[in-house]
């Protein structure tokens, strides 16, 4: 990255490199420049803004309060990268609800409207339309932060007054410079056991997102303006040729212009501009008007302005023998050429033939344009809570009925498939019934709707239906939090961390069903994200669902996130140890060990002081750990970390790099299986799964073959795909270490021969890590017999990258 600037006021922390906003900034300058687009116009804004607190100081990236004087808590704007802005959701001008509450109540628009609503909401008239809210749901959160004085209320009406005066002194600090009561809504939501991937209001807004297509729009103009054009100058200098019309001499048997042995076109007929015929020079001069009159209305395409183009010089030529002047013969010559093409392509203007060819060429523009479909489903949608699913996407897909149908949409028009898709992110079905219609697509998609399920869980436990309801939008809204960029292993705010949440701890009655309810669904999860997408690995934001989940069930579960090599600091977190240990005990004297040459026993070894070699483990890394020990406080932990680098490699810890740490990092994945043998062993799924472990492994390979042959022409891209296919390779070595040695064996025969159907480049490039893959599952070292060890991450050139020519390696 370019240039490094302080991290704080007191530039304590490790510098953060101002690179990669400054490129973000740069490039939404570029598209705001070149579109005027309203969201381009805000993302230089913002990433103004974090520039400018970087420099000044008044943004401590990489902490996980970045903003001086605010709690943890309040929920930030944070843009890509993890960056905070300074800016707060909950915060900023007023809103156009604000305006109206302010409006209705007589509060003047000034600095201290926010705090008067929000003391508005302490009131008697507040509370009730606060409790009134609460009983029926008609309220929606963009922010937690919009919650509070909602827990606040129900504590009042529920004997918790103490309860309500404390999480007060919290929040009346800020009453000035944030919201702290909801956006009333029409409509109340209410998941259950279904989810939509985004309301009836988000898909109206991608619906008006529908734009004419340019290459439609240019092709009718062209056709109902430029084409009569063209066909009247064709037919005008036709009119001036004396003898027969030019034509083709030369052609092939479906009448298509042939070139002769010297790769000329021959052309016979006779030379245009010879004569004008009576009237000519009228209709030559109304036509040239005609053509300035179409320019002031319409901007012609390159093709019909281009000076050589066929148009412009037929134009041309009209107008020079309209006033009776002289064109040279190398233009007379060219003229003719062109006449004689065009009348083998469309015969002569106003024949049977021509129009004929005209009326099939108008026919591919005709029918409704989208962005007209588009905005009749707007107008259907209108009517319907916009914070809901639709229950019946179906009735929203119909097709254009006599009651809605315009000019440009007539009665009986069919929604276009890929406008139907659109309403159809938006319809309440179960998670599975989502997934076989193709709207989630990746684990991802997963963790964006796996907040709807689990909020109502984690607010199961609450005792009465207005607290739960509260505490689900409060859930949903803080899972729409974008994660801050964390250094030295720091933790995101977690939801107990929100005053107006952990006050409700006191409110629980922790039942067995509940706990029960909470492990069937996080089993569930994880066997539909690992059946579904087996060769991803887990994300972070489903990671932090099922942590939620765990909580609920009373389930300790290491889970471990994905760490990003750029901001990785050399140190991980106890929970990477835990698994690593528990990775161990489900694989030790596996073929998964053998592939990867790892010592699982090193991991139980880590508190004696001694790593696989019987070397004191500190080594290079003994005044390493020795200066992190005040940090962390668990030298078992720091262990853990000298293992990483020197299994990566990675010794000599004074040269840093982004490879490096991705090296290190993807040790401590093959070390902790990344998620997969916790989530096994703690929720019991070995046995269920144990049937679709080979399928599973195969989803995997065939995964790897598709992404390693795709043609991509940037070079990060083959970074990152290099990377995902690696994870997916370990995953399918995960799948595969469980089955037993014959069907190991199976499996091994089954990949030869799918890799024998790809391409002759991608089978000699890939063959080494299926050697290798090979050796293990027979017992010997994985580098013996031709055999690679295939690693995602490596520092210098990567044997299974494709170059530019889709061949060669490339520096990695």
């Amino acid at each position: 990255m370019a240039g490094r600037i302080g991290n704080g006021k007191n530039g304590s922390s490790p510098g953060i490199g101002a690179g990669y906003p400054r490129f973000r900034l740069a490039k939404a300058l570029r598209r705001a420049v070149a579109t005027g687009d309203e969201t381009a116009a805000r993302k230089v804004t913002q990433w103004q803004r974090v520039l400018q607190g970087m420099f000044s100081g008044e943004l401590s990236v990489g902490s996980r309060t970045p903003v001086a004087e605010t709690p943890p808590w309040v929920t930030l704007e944070v843009v890509t990268g993890g960056f905070a802005t300074g800016a707060m959701v909950a915060g900023g001008d007023l809103r156009p609800h604000e305006r109206e509450l302010a409006s209705e109540l007589g509060i003047p628009l000034g600095r201290e409207t926010r705090a008067l609503l929000n003391g508005y909401f302490l009131s008697e008239n507040g509370q009730t339309r606060l409790a009134a809210m609460a009983e029926t749901g008609r309220f929606r959160l963009e922010a937690p932060e919009e919650g509070a004085l909602l827990v606040v209320s129900w504590l009042l009406h529920h004997d918790g007054a103490d309860a309500a005066g404390g999480l007060l002194d919290h929040l009346v600090p800020y009453f000035d410079r944030l919201r702290f009561f909801p956006v009333p809504s029409a409509d109340g939501t209410d998941s259950g056991d279904k989810v939509f991937l985004q309301t009836v209001g988000e898909t109206i807004k991608a619906l008006w997102r529908v734009q004419p297509q340019k290459q439609i729009e240019a092709q009718t103009e062209a056709i109902g303006v430029w084409t009569p054009l063209y066909d009247r100058a064709v037919q005008l200098l036709l009119e001036t040729v004396e003898g027969d019309p030019p034509h083709v001499l030369l052609r092939d048997e479906a009448g298509r212009p042939l070139r002769d042995d010297r790769g000329l076109d021959r052309v016979g007929g006779g030379e245009v501009c010879r004569r004008s015929p009576p009237t000519w020079t009228e209709r030559a001069r109304a036509l040239l008007a005609d053509y300035r009159e179409a320019t002031e209305r319409h901007r012609p395409s390159r093709r019909w302005r281009s000076k050589d183009g066929s148009f412009q010089r037929f134009l041309a030529a009209i107008d020079t023998h309209a006033h009776n002047g002289a064109i040279p013969a190398g233009e007379r010559a060219h003229l003719r050429r062109a006449l004689a093409h065009y009348l083998c392509n469309w015969d002569v203007p106003g024949s049977q033939t021509h129009r004929a060819r005209r009326q099939t060429q108008a026919r591919q523009c005709d029918g409704p344009r989208y962005h007209h479909i588009a905005r009749l489903l707007v107008l259907r949608l209108d009517r319907l809570p916009k914070m809901e699913g639709l229950s019946d996407p179906s009735a929203a897909g119909r097709p254009i009925d006599a009651d809605e149908c315009t000019e440009a949409v007539p009665a009986g028009t069919v929604i276009p498939p890929h406008l139907a898709r659109k309403v159809g992110r938006a319809q309440v079905a179960t998670v599975e019934d989502l997934r076989r219609q193709g709207y989630i697509t990746s684990a991802d998609v997963l963790a964006e709707v796996l907040p709807q399920i689990t909020s109502q869980i984690r607010a199961a436990s609450l005792r009465d239906a207005e607290i739960r309801s509260i505490f689900a939008h409060v859930y949903r809204a803080f899972r729409q939090r974008r994660s801050l960029l964390l250094l030295n292993l720091e933790s995101q705010v977690k939801l107990e961390e929100l005053p107006w949440i952990s006050v409700l701890q006191a409110y629980r009655t922790e039942s067995l069903a509940d706990r029960d309810l909470a492990r069937v669904v996080m089993h569930d999860v994880a066997s539909f994200a690992l059946t579904s997408f087996p060769y991803a690995i887990i994300p972070n934001r489903l990671v932090a669902e099922l942590q939620s989940l765990a909580k609920q069930a009373d389930l300790q579960i290491p889970f471990v996130n994905e760490i990003a090599a750029d901001i990785f600091m050399g140190l991980f977190a106890p929970t990477h140890v835990e698994a690593a240990r528990l990775a161990g005990r489900m694989l030790a004297g596996s073929l998964y060990e053998r592939y990867y040459g790892i010592d699982f026993s090193v991991i139980r070894e880590l508190d004696a002081n001694t790593d696989h070699d019987g070397q004191a483990l500190g080594g290079v890394f003994r005044p390493w750990i020795a200066r992190k020990e005040t940090e962390a406080g668990d030298e078992t932990i720091q262990r853990f970390a000298a293992l990483c680098h020197s299994l990566a490699g990675a010794n000599d810890r004074s040269r840093r790099s982004v490879a490096r740490n991705g090296t290190v990092i993807e040790q401590q994945q093959i070390l902790t299986t990344q998620n997969l043998a916790p989530l096994l062993h703690a929720l019991e799924l070995e046995d269920s799964l144990r049937p679709l472990l080979p399928d599973l492994a195969r989803d995997c390979f065939r995964w790897i073959c598709r992404r390693q042959q795709l043609r991509l022409a940037a070079y990060r891209a083959r970074l990152i795909m290099l990377k995902n296919t690696a994870y997916a390779w370990r995953q399918m070595i995960f799948f595969a270490a469980l089955l037993d040695l014959p069907e190991q064996r199976a499996f091994l025969d089954w990949m030869r021969d799918h890799l024998a159907e790809q391409s002759a480049g991608f089978q000699s490039r890939f063959e080494p890590a299926v050697a290798g893959l090979a050796s293990a599952i027979e017992g010997r070292s994985t580098t013996q017999d031709g055999g690679r060890r295939f690693l995602g991450w490596t520092i210098g050139e990567h044997w299974l990258m494709p170059g530019d020519d889709g061949g060669s390696a490339i520096r990695g």
